[in-house]
């Protein structure tokens, strides 16, 4: 290389891994350098690779050494030794808490505290500093221990590959501990284990890298917002409850620094010369540094940084200061509250109250109390049990939290300290069941006399005997105790049945029928065959039996229909209430059996003494039994109870019930009232719906009256919504749903549309594109007042520049039905016989200022919105028809493009001018045309410009210009909102005189405009379309008309617009075009206008090339979609109109090409409607054939045609 400059003496071929987006160069082999070249000699190029890869092994090892601490975490947690009961008892020692206790799968906090989590009172009173890291090896739980080691091998892996086991083990290390001493600071109350600060840590050293190494990077932009986007979510993560998010915040900062220091790349320029062979060329004055400057001076505020925040954290945390003092705000940071959740996170306490074996807790922070049978109890069972006390309805001792770039969940576990008080209990009986002792007189019944008592005396009787009752029951199951996983003792309440024949059980007969019947034989080794309530047999599984009752034996099949009622006259769910405050106060646990005996054998007792009132009773009780019919009463009542009991063990048909917490079953209440009361109004709203349906049609409610009352309108829009598929939220879709289900109708849009028009809350021809395109119909009230304030006080400010041109006859050509007139023509022919023409378009910019509130309102909307039904204004609807409006007989301001032509039609002259006209005639297409057709002598000026058209035609086509003209359908809807409207349909032939000469025209002001400006260097929307490169003339042979065009435009490509420059426009053949004549109806139009009048007032231009492509983007998706409103709204309508036709009615069709084999698209000549057809063999394409319409629907947008053979 020698005589080379130094920067072309190596070249760097860069490989960049998609992946990332970023370039690595580093690490090149240089080979010694050989004597110099002759400067003859090709020039040596050299690879430049990546940095160098280094070999991952420190993440793995992390990612074991966590899961070896949790593996002996549990080790010493040893669940089944120091809890009552645990998760997953088959492993053992390494079996998990419960559920209540810790929902992640893992230790108890006395174990994690044990371990070494990171506990600030230990840290500050007790100088155990080295909790601050221990605490990042400790995770609660499987799930925890799962998301952040998935975590650390995505994030860890890369970063370790890329910058060594060094750098990112000291950085994920001092990450941990910067996480540890900012969460230390602010929360104080609790212990707290996991990761998580060191895995932001290695998400904030990402973002550091990514910025102190820019330059290396391709897509920079596109990485940068990757990365914030992975960040901001997950600490947004950190505002739930539960969360720890000062360790995640903590770990990010340290990290984000530490990126700064530890990851900093040599920038490219410095390898390159590093790396190039040096010639006579290299100057010593042309090295590089190693790094920029930018990069240097991040190093250095980051360690500065660094060094501060770690000291200043120390300082204060080993004062024992708490940083919530000093900032108010700050506990926001890591938890929000709102109405669905608390952010209190205060640890609970729990009074004891022991005596022997049985152990009585209460927790302080919820009130809850619990009764436990634990011989030989120690304080971490008696912590376990209080953690779950504490847990259940009140808010999770646990906090947990998110990062990483895959958001997984990490924990800091909170402890719950318990204090211990003894209070003595008398011992019953042998058994270890401990009661409280029971004071009350006893009422003893005298022998054939009348024993006078009161109410007081008697239900302390009742109570002492129910007592006593339930005391000789626990006696007699003496021989059949267990202690539970709970805690307690009680009976072995699960023992199976046998089934044998004759007895009478309950079996679930599909997923919503619960029958009863009696077991007749077995029917195999398992099944049985039944004999049902309805005296069907058939043949069962034991897992469809739901309950046997007992004490039956041969029960008669005709007796079923009798017990059935009785058990229905016997329900009465107002006694579960009481059953379930007695249960509660015992924390006991029953079968259906025992809950019968709580629910009816007080109704005997009670009935037993009152019976000593009446010396002529002989009545005979027999305590502590039930019947069968009670059994399965209750029976009935806990398995359609969802408020007071839940099932906690079921085995076969027999269950165990619990009776749920009190603050549970007051939120199960609220929930219950609510649902009834929701029930009721929705069955109210049902009745409404069927009394509207019911209504004629002119005497059905308003659409307003339906929006009047909110719970009213929530269910009405919320209907709307799902018919027009655009519900925002669940709520909505779920309440349609409801509604629906409960009108008996199918869940689907088209029922709930038709509901709407039941009820006449929709018209019968509604238009749903119109709805779900969520298009502006109406104006603000803002913008309405900003346009009446410009009618009433703008200026001309062109006024004087103006020329006069209200001599000319000027001609206004549109459709009948046109509100704004857009443009006016005029025209006269001069001396030397060639033409000139006057378009003049109305000066919609003279009230407009770019920017305004108006001008804002028209660019969101981006045109007019023309329909069958009606017409939306890109203005408003005043200032549109008085302001803007050309207006026959009246002087109106305007821009008027004249042109004089060659006699072949090109443009000879042209000029641009502010003007002031009187349109003379006010024309639709079919007067024009007849004017035309009469060829008046006093309409000379229209058979000029009609002249001027074919000579611009012609002159066209000879450019290249294609014929487009076709049939099209126009409709006028009267009345729309009426079931049957007037329908008016026009079938209007582009090839018209009249509607050849305002297109001709139309496209030459545009030809003029696009001239302008390129020639003015003015940026505009120049409109463009490539020329297609199939030689046209090979559709000659095609009828011209309708059949060629179809063909022609499927050959166009694409239209293009530049904003800069023209460019050629092959279907029009030209060489430029812009859009100019509608300004009132086009935003587009009306940005062309802003800039030539711009130019013409000698004024800087309001727009550049670039702001007018930003704001074209934003117009044309509007006008797409104007668009696509207006076809399928003429479609709807056409439909419609054929669907009112005689069947037998006939239409003429012509084939325009064949989609397959003999079927055809057609166009219908008196609708102007395309469709397909089959058609018989030997039709050819341009043939007229005759079809008739078999069906049309125009809400599904279906229509069938069928061939009519002569």
């Amino acid at each position: 290389m020698a005589g080379e400059p130094p920067s072309s003496g190596a070249q760097m071929k860069v490989n960049s891994r998609r992946h990332y987006n970023v370039v690595h160069p580093a690490d090149i082999e240089t080979p010694p350098l050989a004597s110099p070249a002759p400067a003859a000699s090709p020039p040596v190029y050299r690879e430049v690779k990546h940095f160098k890869k280094w070999v991952v092994w420190l993440i793995p090892v992390f990612v074991a050494a966590n899961v070896v601490m949790f593996i002996i975490t549990m080790y010493v947690n040893n669940c089944p030794k120091n809890s009552i009961s645990c998760i997953a008892t088959f492993l053992g020692r390494f079996s998990f808490q419960p559920f209540k206790e810790n929902p992640l799968l893992g230790p108890s906090s006395s174990t994690l505290q044990k371990m070494g989590a990171l506990d600030v009172k230990k840290v500050v009173d007790r100088h155990q500093g080295w909790l601050l890291i221990t605490c990042n090896w400790l995770h609660a739980g499987v799930f925890h221990l799962l998301a952040n080691m998935l975590s650390l091998l995505v994030i860890g892996y890369r970063l370790e590959q890329e910058f060594g086991f060094v750098r990112i083990g000291l950085l994920y290390v001092i990450s941990g501990l910067g996480g540890s001493l900012l969460s230390s600071l602010f929360i104080q109350t609790n212990i707290s284990v996991g990761a998580s600060g060191a895995l932001f840590g290695l998400l904030g050293a990402m973002l550091s890298e990514l910025i102190t190494n820019w330059t290396l990077y391709a897509s920079k932009f596109g990485a940068l917002f990757t990365l914030l986007i992975i960040i901001a979510i997950n600490l947004a993560v950190g505002i739930l409850p539960h969360v720890d998010n000062f360790a995640h915040i903590g770990g990010f900062l340290s990290g984000f620094f530490l990126g700064f220091v530890f990851l900093i790349r040599p920038q490219f320029g410095w390898v390159n010369q590093r790396y190039a062979a040096p010639g006579p060329g290299y100057a010593s004055s042309q090295t590089k540094s190693k790094f920029k400057t930018y990069q240097c001076i991040m190093w250095v505020l980051s360690v500065i940084v660094l060094i501060v925040g770690f000291t200043v954290g120390l300082v204060m945390l080993l004062r024992g200061v708490d940083a919530n003092k000093h900032c108010s705000w700050c506990h926001y940071l890591s938890c929000v509250p709102t109405s669905r959740w608390s952010c209190n996170t205060e640890p609970a306490y729990c009074t004891t109250n022991q005596m022997g074996d049985q152990i009585y807790l209460t927790c302080s922070s919820n009130g809850k109390n619990g009764t436990y049978a634990i011989p030989n109890a120690s304080s971490s069972q008696i912590q376990g049990l209080c953690s779950q006390l504490c847990t259940v309805g009140s808010s999770t001792v646990f906090r947990s939290a998110s990062s990483s770039a895959s958001s997984p969940t990490l924990l800091s576990f909170r402890c719950c300290p318990c204090r211990f008080t003894t209070l003595q209990f008398r011992r019953f009986s042998k058994l270890g069941i401990r009661f409280p002792i029971f004071r009350s007189g006893k009422l003893a019944p005298g022998h054939g006399g009348v024993q006078s008592t009161s109410v007081h005396s008697l239900v302390n009787s009742v109570m002492e005997e129910l007592g006593a009752l339930r005391r000789r029951r626990l006696v007699r199951a003496a021989a059949k105790v267990e202690l539970t996983s709970s805690g307690g003792i009680v009976e072995d309440k699960l023992v199976s049945w046998t089934l044998q024949q004759g007895l009478l059980l309950e079996f679930k007969k599909d997923a919503e029928r619960v029958l009863l019947a009696i077991a007749q034989k077995p029917d195999g080794k398992k099944n049985w065959m039944v004999s049902d309530q309805n005296g069907v047999t058939s043949s069962i599984k034991p897992q469809q039996i739901t309950y046997i009752v007992p004490g039956v034996e041969n029960f008669d099949h005709t007796e079923i229909s009798d017990f059935i009622q009785k058990a229905q006259d016997n329900l009465d769910p107002a006694l579960l209430e009481f059953a379930w405050v007695e249960l509660l106060e015992k924390n006991k646990r029953v079968t259906a059996e025992e809950l019968a005996e709580v629910l009816y054998i007080p109704v005997k007792v009670f009935m037993y003494y009152c019976s000593f009132n009446d010396t002529s009773s002989s009545t005979q009780m027999i305590f502590g039994t039930v019947e069968p019919l009670e059994c399965y009463c209750a029976h009935l009542l806990l398995s359609e109870d969802e408020v007071y009991f839940t099932v906690l063990e079921t085995k076969g048909s027999r269950s165990i019930y619990g009776p749920r917490p009190a603050s549970q079953v007051e939120e199960l209440l609220c929930r219950k009232l609510a649902k009834e009361a929701a029930e009721k109004e929705l069955q109210e709203f049902k009745q409404l719906l069927k009394s509207a349906k019911a209504m004629p049609l002119d005497a059905k409610p308003l659409k307003s009256s339906w929006l009047v009352e909110e719970k009213t309108r929530h269910k009405i829009e919320s209907l709307e919504a799902y018919a027009i598929d655009a519900c925002t939220i669940d709520d909505q879709r779920k309440t349609a749903g409801t509604i629906l289900r409960t009108m008996g109708m199918v869940k689907t849009a088209s029922s709930a549309l038709n509901l709407l028009i039941d009820i006449g809350y929709f018209p019968v021809h509604v238009n749903l594109e119109l709805l779900k395109l969520n298009i502006r119909t109406d104006h603000s009230d803002e913008v309405i007042s900003s346009a009446e304030r410009l009618l009433s006080g703008s200026s001309d400010s062109d006024e004087i520049e103006r020329r006069d041109l209200t001599h000319l006859k000027v001609y206004a050509i549109d459709v009948d039905e046109a509100d704004e007139l857009d443009d006016a023509l005029s025209a006269m022919r001069l001396q030397d016989g060639r033409i000139k023409i006057w378009i003049h378009v109305a000066d919609a910019t003279r009230f407009l200022q770019p920017g305004s509130i108006v001008d804002r309102e028209a660019m969101r909307r981006g045109t007019s919105v023309f329909l069958p039904t009606a017409t939306y204004p890109m203005f408003p609807e005043k200032l549109a028809m008085e302001g803007m409006s050309l207006q026959q007989g009246e002087i109106c301001n305007a821009v008027t493009v004249s042109v004089v032509l060659h006699s072949d039609g090109s443009i000879a002259e042209y000029s641009v001018d502010n003007s002031i006209i009187k349109p003379t005639y006010m024309l639709t297409y079919e007067s024009a045309s007849e004017l035309l057709h009469l060829n008046l002598q006093e309409e000379a000026e229209l058979k000029i410009l009609s002249e001027a058209a074919t000579l611009r035609s012609i002159w066209r086509r000879e450019q290249g210009a294609i014929d487009t003209a076709t049939l099209e359908a126009r409709i006028k809807v009267v009345n729309p909102e009426d079931p049957q409207p007037v329908i008016n349909l026009y079938v209007e032939n582009q090839a018209d005189p009249a509607m050849r000469l305002v297109t001709e025209m139309m496209v030459l002001c545009g030809e003029v405009i696009a001239t302008f400006g390129s020639r003015n260097n003015i940026p505009l929307p120049y409109r463009g379309q490539p020329q297609s490169n199939i030689d046209t003339s090979v559709f000659a042979r095609l009828p011209e008309g309708p059949v060629r065009s179809s063909a022609l435009v499927k050959l166009m490509r694409a239209a293009e617009i530049d904003f800069r420059k023209p460019i050629r426009h092959g279907i029009l053949g030209l060489p430029g075009y812009v859009q100019f004549t509608s300004p009132i109806r086009r935003y587009m139009d009306l940005l062309a206008h802003y800039q030539v009048k711009a130019f013409l007032a000698g004024e800087s231009l309001p727009f550049s090339a670039g702001q007018l492509e930003g704001m074209a983007s934003v117009v044309n998706m509007n006008v797409r979609v104007a668009r696509r409103l207006f076809s399928s709204s003429l479609r709807y309508w056409i439909l419609e109109y054929l669907r009112r036709q005689p069947k037998e009615k006939k239409y003429r069709a012509l084939i325009l090409r064949f989609i397959k084999d003999r079927i055809a698209a057609i166009l219908l000549v008196e609708v102007g409607l395309q469709s397909s057809v089959w058609v018989s063999v030997g039709a050819q394409i341009g043939d007229e054939v005759l079809v008739r319409v078999e069906e049309a629907h125009p809400r599904d947008d279906v229509l069938l045609l069928k061939e009519v053979v002569i």
